[in-house]
């Protein structure tokens, strides 16, 4: 506001009489407020204007119906000032009243008014009561080619600042609002204890000429609060840029919407490209359904998935920054996700990066989480190099050396897919599991053990199994492709085989194997049996003071070798309780030499290699 340095030592005309006597009344009173210095020598300053002058008792004039404009050098109109009346002090080159002002820019994009005003030569403007101005969005952009610059347009929506008191600098271009500092417009509310924006006047553009006078930087501070387009944010301090587009909160900065809300050190608003940031000790807290109805942590809980969570439950992302766009967000650097339920923690998450898509009703389209992944669930656990959720089918996927584990249980492979809503996981590609030994068989059967392997002292034994790929469901695990199974009582070789898993409480366990099934048993007296078959189903249940363990072989033929005696018949069933067999019809029993059975366990030929050693049980240690 270069206009407002009013040069008060009057090098003006005074129409008709000086102001020498103290009762003299001068109408129409002008008067120039300085001039540029070369080549605009012509080119006034300002320009004091009234509908008369009178001197008064103290040395000061009263102008009434007082109006003062300020001029570029190239004299296009800076700013217009009214009053209905004030007070001109020469020699303090001051001008100022206790009553109403009103004020403008010359392309009336920002107009001030309040009440009791000093207006002084050295580029300052005091406002000290009931301060209220209007800025209009064109303030915050050049202005069109050939666009007028006097009359605002109907079409725009003003931003209205109200505060207790102003100030304003002409060579800085900083104007002050202070106490109790309220902002309102279209979508817009916000209030603190100051807010500072620079307006310089003096601008020029690159051709020399004056540039249009435009709001540059806004900043406002103390117990900022701030609504815009929904998103409430609180803050110490929030600067806006106007050549960026960008406001930055700071100071413990915070945001919330009706659903989502977020927190950091630092906060930037990218209002043009609709992008916010969130910088150190990032923060985001929304509710669980936006991802879906099983959760976010949806895949952990396979074996027991409450979809109830979903919906009273939020999801808490920490991570060094974040960036929320239109339908997307990016979390970056220790990232930590937390699913809670009446803030208890359901599940977390840990990564490098996290991705994030959603559809317009914010729920997820998709998750990809990358670097160091673990996923927790109580005692269920997923790891992996990259994990992708995708919304439509509610599919998670891990690759990347992926692993699980669910209790005691555990596995891996190449690919792991999980199926929230079938509550089934599958295991693709050098698949490996590793269960309870007892989850299997009734229990530890070596020689001079009869009691269950779960009762017995020392760390629990281990059943492994190996296959091209496998899928669990919540009671039972369905083994594919080249299977091999290791337990302390047995192994078995076959193409595939299906694991009943007990549920907790449950006694009923067992396992059905088919396609070129060969299998070695261990009883508790030492007996060895070696089978070959198409189809083996064991079975193990309780029922009363009853124990059920039968292996049922069948096949063309089914042949079972126990020491010196083999049995060939269609079906043979081995009560493993009694230790007796029954072959129902026709059935061949013959004897050979002791050498013509081995203890050693021989394989196959299979992925593993011809007739090679099993994989190291021991993999998952």
């Amino acid at each position: 506001m270069r206009g407002l340095n009013i040069t008060l030592g009057m090098v003006g005309l005074l129409t008709g009489m000086a102001l020498g006597q103290e009762s003299v009344v001068v109408k129409n009173f002008k008067a120039a407020t300085g001039y540029y210095p070369p080549p605009h020598i012509a080119q006034m300053k300002g320009l004091l204007q009234g509908e008369q002058a009178q001197r008064q008792p103290d040395g000061r004039y009263l102008v009434t119906q007082a109006k003062l404009g300020t001029f570029r050098e190239d004299g296009q109109a800076e700013m217009s000032v009214e009053a209905p009346e004030c007070f001109y002090d020469e020699t303090a080159s001051s001008v100022s009243s206790p009553g109403p002002v009103q004020a403008r820019t010359g392309n009336g994009a920002f107009s001030i008014a309040g009440e009791g005003f000093l207006w002084q030569t050295n580029y300052s403007l005091f406002i000290s009561n009931r301060v209220h101005s209007i800025i209009f969005p064109r303030l915050l952009e050049p202005p069109a080619p050939n666009a007028s610059t006097n009359v605002p347009s109907a079409n725009t929506n003003p931003i209205e600042i109200f505060s207790d008191r102003f100030d304003y600098e002409t060579n800085s271009g900083l104007g002050n609002y202070r106490g109790s500092v309220r902002v309102s417009g279209t979508n817009l509310a916000m209030s603190g204890g100051t807010l500072t924006f620079e307006i310089p006047m003096n601008a020029t553009q690159e051709n020399g000429n004056s540039a249009p006078s435009r709001l540059q930087n806004v900043s406002a501070e103390q117990s900022v609060i701030l609504d815009y387009g929904g998103v409430h944010a609180t803050a110490e301090r929030a600067t806006y840029a106007t050549a960026t587009g960008l406001a930055q909160l700071s100071g413990h900065p915070a945001w919330r919407t009706n659903l989502w809300e977020g927190r950091g050190e630092q906060i930037v608003v990218d209002r043009t490209n609709k992008i916010l940031r969130t910088m150190g000790e990032a923060y985001l807290k929304m509710p669980a359904q936006n991802l879906g109805a099983s959760g976010f942590i949806l895949s952990t809980n396979f074996a027991n998935t409450n979809q109830a969570q979903a919906t009273n439950g939020v999801i808490e992302i920490l991570a060094d920054n974040y960036e929320l766009r239109t339908n997307s967000a990016f979390f970056r650097q220790s990232v930590e996700v937390a699913e809670r339920v009446n803030g208890e923690v359901q599940g977390t998450m840990i990564c490098g990066k996290l991705d994030a898509a959603f559809s317009g009703t914010n729920q997820v389209q998709g998750l990809v989480a990358q670097e160091n992944v673990v996923i927790q669930h109580e005692d269920q656990q997923f790891t992996a190099d990259k994990a992708e959720y995708v919304g439509s089918n509610a599919m998670l996927e891990l690759t990347g050396h992926p692993a699980w584990q669910a209790g005691l249980r555990q596995g891996k492979g190449d690919l792991i897919l999980v199926f929230a809503r079938t509550n089934e996981m599958v295991v693709r590609g050098n698949a490996r599991m590793r269960l309870p030994a007892s989850e299997v068989t009734q229990g530890d059967r070596s020689a001079g053990a009869a009691e269950p392997l779960k009762a017995r002292e020392g760390p629990p034994q281990f059943a492994d199994i190996f296959s091209e790929r496998y899928s669990v469901r919540p009671t039972s695990a369905l083994f594919e492709g080249g299977v091999y199974l290791t337990h302390p009582q047995m192994n078995w070789v076959c193409q595939t085989v299906r694991v009943h898993m007990p549920a907790t409480g449950e006694t009923a366990r067992g396992l059905v194997a088919e396609q070129e099934v060969a299998f070695d048993l261990l009883d508790e007296t030492g007996l060895k049996t070696h089978g070959t078959g198409d189809q083996a189903v064991y079975a193990y249940n309780i029922a009363g003071k009853r124990t059920n363990e039968t292996l049922t072989l069948t096949g063309v033929p089914a042949r079972l070798q126990r020491t010196t005696n083999t049995f060939e018949n269609t079906v043979i069933v081995l009560d493993r309780t009694t230790q007796k067999l029954h072959a129902p019809g026709k059935f061949r029993m013959f004897s050979q030499g002791e050498s013509a059975f081995t203890n050693k366990f021989h394989m196959p030929k299979t992925r593993w290699g011809k007739k090679s050693s099993p994989p190291d049980a021991g993999y998952l240690k």
